[in-house]
């Protein structure tokens, strides 16, 4: 399944940003139409998948499996039409350029996965499967499955375990660890096995399979004491910066909910503005600045730059942020050797926060963790340019990386798992002690401001969760003290 997402949404995406750029040629208005046509068609039928055969398909469906493991049962939520639904929705969300990620999505897919392993038949006779048919089983396949979700999303099967631990299961065991590490582990190897024989010998643990492309792991001093305060500092703002992300969201879907409502019409319509909306800011915006052509730098990793519009062997950096899928340009700042205007970077991620706040909730499937990846990649290259010369940061790129994390952190309130996804998917081990400091530091400044936004979106749903431990202050209350009022 998480093969068949990735592929897909790669082929559908690619379409439609390259009829967009081949009529660019003609006329901007002819490109933006087609741009805005296709989008458009995608987007419509993700949210009719919604609205009209599975509702519950909608938003990355995280925050419902997390409560599930907690003890809510929810009527329908691990139907496979569910699966299908979502599956075939992100792909579309995605390529008609909604902000959003398939990850979150994925998580639930591993659960509904896991939640119908009983439904397998072994003939009349009874089975190895008969007896995993309890709630007890089903709810460790179901812990399993939104790890392997984590796993085939990345590639990452420990950061796929430690998500499930730290994240989504509310109960936990040696037992169970070991089993999630397992469906953790066969699930990378499978999607491992695909990528080889579909795309190439570079894909099985070469190169090619960091989803991010890998750092340059050859020299000894990769970062120096100097910079702790630095990191301190980035994670502070990440944890900050998520925060305000995870209130704007919330009061963003307060609003929803009065304007837009439950009626069908109403949440199709919104998706129809929203994706008007979000096309047009961003073509228009990397048509209209500034192009700011900078000359190309060879060496690195390669990544994809656009000329529109500058000379040969420059490129445009407004369009080369705003006129590309959003793991582009997470690559591109991730690896790119040119620095980029730093005027560009504040807008470009005012905008991105901005779309994804408002974005998050609408009736398509969507996840936050690409769209957070890319603006705190954003904010660490910020941290990276500005302090490049000062300090003799010798590839500003694995800042990005670093203020991924700490977006991350910041917003979704986990860290351990977090440090683990980031080193695998970069395989950047050096900054195995920087990316600590980032998202712990992240998750700690967040948790002073508010809850994180799996669980804002538990509370907006109005769904019952029983916490590990009681809110401030009632610590010492007993429930004779309650029951004397």
């Amino acid at each position: 399944v998480g093969y068949a997402i990735f592929k897909s949404k790669d082929e559908l995406s690619e379409w439609r940003w390259s009829a967009a750029h081949d009529r660019f040629r003609d006329g901007a208005l002819g490109s933006y139409g087609v741009f805005l046509a296709i989008g458009l068609a995608y987007v419509i039928a993700s949210s009719l998948l919604v609205i009209l055969v599975a509702p519950e398909a909608g938003g990355s469906g995280i925050a419902q499996v997390k409560a599930y493991l907690n003890g809510v049962d929810q009527q329908g939520l691990f139907d496979l039409k569910v699966l299908v639904c979502k599956a075939a929705g992100i792909v579309l969300a995605i390529s008609g350029g909604m902000p959003c990620g398939d990850e979150g999505p994925m998580v639930h897919n591993g659960a509904v996965v896991g939640a119908n392993i009983d439904a397998v038949r072994c003939g009349r006779k009874r089975g190895v499967v008969d007896d995993l048919r309890n709630d007890a089983e089903r709810r460790e396949f179901i812990t399993a499955g939104t790890a392997v979700g984590i796993s085939a999303a990345f590639g990452s099967p420990v950061g796929g375990l430690l998500f499930s631990f730290e994240e989504a299961s509310s109960f936990w065991t040696v037992p169970l660890m070991l089993k999630v590490f397992l469906s953790s582990t066969l699930a990378t190897l499978v999607l491992n096995i695909f990528r080889f024989y579909v795309e190439g010998p570079g894909y099985f643990g070469g190169e090619d399979f960091a989803i991010f492309l890998e750092f340059d792991n050859t020299s000894e001093d990769k970062y120096t004491l100097e910079e702790m305060p630095v990191f301190i500092l980035m994670g502070i703002a990440g944890g900050l910066l998520g925060a305000l992300f995870n209130s704007v969201n919330h009061y963003v879907n307060i609003f929803r909910k009065k304007v837009v409502g439950s009626a069908r019409w109403a949440r199709l319509c919104e998706v129809i503005v929203l994706n008007i909306f979000f096309t047009s800011v961003m073509f228009w915006t990397s048509y209209g600045l500034d192009p700011h052509c900078t000359k190309f730098t060879e060496g690195g990793v390669e990544t994809k730059k656009l000329e529109f519009g500058c000379d040969e062997g420059e490129f445009n950096v407004a369009a080369t942020l705003f006129f590309q899928p959003m793991e582009a340009v997470v690559k591109a700042l991730y690896h790119q050797q040119d620095n980029f205007d730093l005027g560009y970077l504040f807008l470009y991620m005012f905008v991105m926060f901005s779309l994804t706040a408002i974005n998050f909730g609408c009736a398509i499937p969507s996840g936050l963790f690409v769209p957070q990846i890319l603006i705190g990649s954003v904010l660490g290259r910020i941290f990276g340019q500005i302090f490049e010369d000062s300090l003799n940061i010798p590839d500003v790129g694995v800042y990005a990386a670093l203020g991924s994390g700490a977006m991350l952190a910041g917003s979704m309130r986990v860290a351990l798992c977090l440090t683990v996804i980031i080193l695998e998917v970069t395989r950047n081990a050096n900054f195995l002690i920087p990316t600590m400091i980032v998202c712990f530091a992240a998750k700690f400044t967040g948790d002073f401001v508010n809850i994180a936004i799996v669980d804002i979106t538990i509370e907006n749903k109005h769904m019952p969760f029983v916490e590990t431990h009681p809110p401030r202050g009632l610590e010492q209350i007993t429930a004779g003290d309650k029951m004397s009022h």
